[in-house]
């Protein structure tokens, strides 16, 4: 009976969700933006995570002329699903349009950037376990090992391995942040009169690397350092729904 009771408020749950989406759908269709940023924002904040809404808070936030905000949420949306089309050339768009600073594309970048953390994760997850199944379960057997075994064993611990580097890469992504406000000037030191270290454009990128207060050290673009005031970034990823 409780088995069944969990099914159904899960099940009703469910269904507000999916009825709240589409009310704050109908209502950017309807050209209310800030209406329908308001309740995008409000499942956000419940815990929703999932790459379409990322992409409709995006939108209504571009609307809304908040670029770093659209830049921001477009990244989140990609983080979840990094092949969203839409998603990719809005933000190519709006980061062209503000002269964004964005660190140049590496090996690693186009190796590992296909998959989400838990794409990586299920896939290095999968095929460890195949790899176990392949090479140990012949020895538990008391049998010779077939070539094909063989094969598929190795082949699987290769694939686990690409998968633990995919892994790695997107858990450094955890700590890129985006620039939301329209300019963020960067100091050599935690303070306003500072030398400048740069100066980046709303939608520009960046790495976190430690915090101070009401300042953020940072990797910029092009390899420099430099502290941001806290206000002027916000981290693309977000804490467990």
């Amino acid at each position: 009976m409780r088995k069944l009771v969990a099914v159904i408020l899960t099940a009703t749950a469910a269904w507000a969700r999916a009825g709240e989406f589409e009310t704050a759908n109908a209502l950017y269709d309807e050209g209310r933006f800030s209406e329908a940023r308001q309740r995008y924002q409000a499942m956000v904040e419940r815990g929703e995570r999932s790459a379409n809404l990322f992409y409709n808070l995006a939108n209504a936030d571009f609307r809304m002329g908040a670029v770093g905000l659209a830049v921001l949420n477009y990244e989140r949306a990609l983080s979840l699903a990094p092949s969203h089309p839409e998603a990719r050339a809005n933000i190519r768009l709006l980061r062209d349009q503000s002269n964004a600073k964005v660190p140049a594309r590496t090996w690693a970048d186009a190796g590992f950037g296909g998959l989400s953390l838990d794409g990586w994760t299920l896939l290095a997850t999968g095929a460890g376990w195949g790899a176990i199944f392949a090479l140990l379960t012949p020895f538990a057997l008391r049998r010779r090992l077939p070539g094909v075994l063989v094969f598929f064993g190795i082949l699987a611990l290769l694939v686990a391995s690409y998968a633990g580097a995919g892994i790695w890469h997107q858990t450094r992504e955890r700590n890129v942040a985006v620039v939301i406000a329209r300019q963020a000037e960067a100091r050599l030191e935690p303070a306003d009169r500072a030398g400048l270290a740069d100066t980046l454009p709303s939608g520009s990128r960046v790495r976190v690397l430690s915090e101070r207060g009401a300042w953020i050290y940072c990797e910029l673009p092009e390899h420099r350092l430099g502290w941001l005031p806290a206000a002027s970034l916000e981290k693309v990823q977000l804490p467990p729904s």
